[in-house]
């Protein structure tokens, strides 16, 4: 490639690292320090790249690069990979430490404030230092979403995300309002989680609770007077693998409700044991097994037998 014509000054004081990576590419507008472009082509005069500057409005003009030496007019200029660290190019009096950064729909700008509606949104660094006029931004490759939803991406390793966010992670058209999917890594000392483990096809998905301790519960709460629904499409069992707790001593009575058109059967086959007030589980009751129910005692036999009658 070749080098920057006169046009290209040296690189400024905001842009704070070494640049190992820099290039040389052609512009056909002029540019300034801090500002984000994308390649858009192949400038054969100048054998390099051709740039233009990236903009959230416009489909397939991602940030992909920052400029580093200021261009005053069409040229070659100096650009660098998302990796750096900027310094009085944002104000960043209105935001806080850790807060993203965003490509803005003004081509080429950055913002704190996520693009709404159908642009695309991007992420290109956060807030190292708030300051109106000495703001910094440590700049960060990320993901390109168009109207907010993640571009394929193929992580060939472990993807760790470190935060300690009311949103560390939140899915959905409306950003962190009313997401689809929602993580809060806030709770002071967080330590608990949840595994989820795939399998083989047929094979099933675990879903189990992450901690250290040796006994931990999961919750799961529907909103207001909603409804939790197991096994609502499905036409397989829900097992339950220990006792099935309704409420507490403390708490209302809880009621099990069931329909009035198909009720709710308890045990489908006489050989299935049920047993009632801690009673040992025992089968279906039969008339041989009672004398033919004979006697107003036989039946009581049955019923102590369920656990519906006290046998003392």
């Amino acid at each position: 490639m070749t080098q920057p014509p006169s046009t290209a000054r040296a690189v400024p004081s905001p842009l704070t690292n070494s640049f190992p990576a820099k290039l040389s590419v052609y512009s056909s507008v002029a540019l300034a320090v801090g500002e984000l472009v994308y390649v858009s082509g192949w400038n054969a005069a100048n054998s390099c790249f051709a740039v233009t500057k990236a903009d959230a409005d416009v489909a397939g003009k991602p940030a992909q690069f920052v400029v580093i030496a200021q261009l005053t007019a069409a040229g070659v200029a100096s650009v660098t990979p998302l990796d750096q660290t900027l310094t009085g190019i944002l104000d960043t009096s209105g935001g806080s430490v850790g807060d993203p950064v965003y490509l803005s729909t003004t081509a080429g700008a950055m913002t704190l404030t996520a693009p709404t509606g159908a642009a695309r949104v991007q992420i290109v660094g956060y807030v190292s230092t708030v300051s109106a006029t000495a703001g910094v931004v440590q700049l960060v490759p990320q993901v390109y979403a168009q109207n907010k939803e993640l571009a394929s991406v193929d992580f060939q390793g472990p993807l760790t995300v470190t935060s300690n966010s009311a949103n560390a992670l939140a899915v959905g058209a409306n950003g962190t309002t009313n997401p689809v999917l929602k993580i809060d890594a806030a709770t002071a000392s967080v330590a608990t989680g949840i595994s989820v483990t795939g399998a083989a096809a047929a094979g099933g998905v675990a879903v189990a609770v992450i901690s250290s301790g040796t006994n931990e519960s999961v919750t799961f709460d529907a909103k207001g007077s909603g409804t939790v629904t197991i096994n609502g499409t499905g036409t397989g069992n829900v097992i339950v693998g220990s006792a099935l707790a309704f409420g507490s001593d403390a708490s209302a009575a809880k009621s099990i409700i069931i329909g009035t058109t198909n009720g709710l059967k308890i045990g489908t086959a006489a050989a299935q044991k049920i047993g009632f007030f801690n009673a040992t589980p025992v089968v279906q009751q039969t008339k041989a097994g009672h004398n033919n129910w004979a006697m107003v005692s036989d039946v009581v036999s049955a019923l102590v037998n369920l656990g519906l009658f006290d046998q003392n």
